[in-house]
């Protein structure tokens, strides 16, 4: 094995549920809220009720904590404007699976014709962290570092103990909903 030389440059993709400020009822306003945020930063996801927010990749924790931050700013300022609120949590305690859209995009369509009430359900957020290596021999020796911490990481990450306002049971009731995909290996 040669010695890795480079950096590693960490990024994040959070997904954020939309809520009606005074209800705190989930609502299909995606497109209003990103009318007022960078086109760059800010993206549609499955159901119009979420959002999600990208980083750019920082090879300082500091400079991508700065950044996310800021990013939730921007995000909440345009929100509040709309009489909107953002909700960080892996399933929304609030909501009505009927009244939810499907964000305009052909792959999303087709996921709603092909798979129903699996899509309408969907009512799932989460933030996936992507790190960036450009040499190899050093993405291998990260992936074998991490391993071993990946259980404690998955148990810590249980973010959505609440579907339609009753409380499951689970840490982790998102998980449920997500293994449901025939494309996720858990179901």
């Amino acid at each position: 094995m040669t010695n890795p030389t480079g950096t590693i440059a960490v990024g994040v993709e959070e997904e954020f549920h939309i809520v009606d400020a005074g209800t705190r009822h989930l609502v299909s306003r995606s497109g209003d809220l990103l009318d007022r945020l960078p086109k760059d930063r800010f993206t549609q996801e499955l159901l119009r009720s979420a959002v999600e927010a990208n980083s750019r990749p920082f090879p300082t924790l500091e400079e991508l904590a700065r950044d996310l931050t800021g990013l939730r700013r921007t995000m909440i300022a345009a929100a509040d404007d709309l009489g909107l609120g953002i909700a960080a949590a892996g399933t929304v305690p609030l909501g009505d699976v009927d009244r939810m859209k499907v964000s305009p995009d052909p792959r999303y369509e087709q996921m709603l014709d092909d798979y129903q009430v699996l899509t309408r359900e969907q009512l799932i957020s989460g933030t996936q962290v992507h790190a960036e290596i450009e040499d190899p021999d050093l993405a291998v020796m990260v992936a074998h570092r991490v391993g071993p911490w990946l259980s404690p990481l998955l148990a810590l990450s249980g973010s959505s103990p609440y579907w339609m306002g009753e409380d499951t049971g689970y840490a982790s009731y998102r998980t449920l909903v997500w293994r449901r995909w025939p494309t996720s290996g858990g179901g």
